[in-house]
């Protein structure tokens, strides 16, 4: 089968490799679709905690849907044709999702059937979503709460759409790019452009001087990092989700 490794900074091949062997209590997994995370970036750049952090080679993704095409003697819970999304995890030592077939140890426990409804494409982001719905129930906001969140990339948009889906209004998007502040403004929010707007004053002009009640922190910036300390409120929430360099 091929599989995407990566040697080194700026360093991917697809290779030949040998279909992976499932134990009694494994399944085995066809990609259909397999999402690009911002950890796998890193991965690809050596960015994120510097290029001694990670161990090359090493393959990697996680955001991904595919079929089961078989099922150790010991699984209960899938069958051979079902679809199936999570419970990659190439930490183990076990290739990630990019690659054409995932070998997914303790399958009754790590996997999740996908329903016919979703599509592949939107089934991978089913992982991304979940960071996002544990990240936003730590402070579990109020109704009345103000929002602040910083960065509308994939897990900052998934955090927009739980907040809305829960009733919150209040809500306020910092991001820098053109392109993301347009798909958080369809929903209906105010945007701010931090490059060239004073976020601080918008926020603090908007809630009275205090800052807001909860802020969700998605960039992984120590710029945006700050912010969430500076605009929310004393006794205020704050949820950090980003990756921090």
């Amino acid at each position: 089968m091929k599989t995407a490794i990566i040697y080194g900074p700026r360093d991917i091949q697809v290779e030949e490799v040998d279909i992976p062997v499932i134990g009694p209590d494994d399944v085995l997994v066809r990609v259909k679709v397999s999402g690009i995370c911002g950890s796998d970036v890193h991965r690809y750049l050596g960015t994120e905690y510097g290029r001694d952090y990670y161990n090359y080679p090493m393959n990697s993704g996680h955001e991904y849907c595919g079929d089961v095409v078989q099922v150790g003697n010991r699984v209960k819970e899938f069958r051979e044709g079902e679809r199936v999304t999570l419970g990659v995890s190439w930490t183990s030592g076990k290739l990630g999702a990019f690659s054409e077939y995932v070998h997914i140890p303790n399958a009754d426990n790590r996997l999740c059937r996908l329903p016919q409804e979703i599509t592949y494409t939107n089934g991978a982001l089913i992982e991304p979503f979940l960071v996002a719905m544990n990240s936003y129930h730590r402070p579990n906001p109020t109704l009345d709460d103000s929002i602040l969140i910083l960065g509308s990339g994939t897990i900052g948009l998934c955090v927009l759409l739980l907040c809305q889906a829960r009733g919150l209004q209040d809500i306020t998007v910092s991001e820098p790019s053109a392109r993301r502040r347009e798909i958080a403004e369809q929903s209906g929010v105010k945007t701010v452009n931090p490059t060239d707007q004073n976020l601080e004053e918008i926020v603090m002009s908007s809630t009275q001087r205090k800052g807001v009640d909860v802020t969700f922190e998605c960039a992984g910036e120590e710029e945006t990092l700050n912010q969430a300390f500076a605009l929310t409120r004393r006794g205020g929430k704050i949820s950090l989700i980003g990756h921090y360099r």
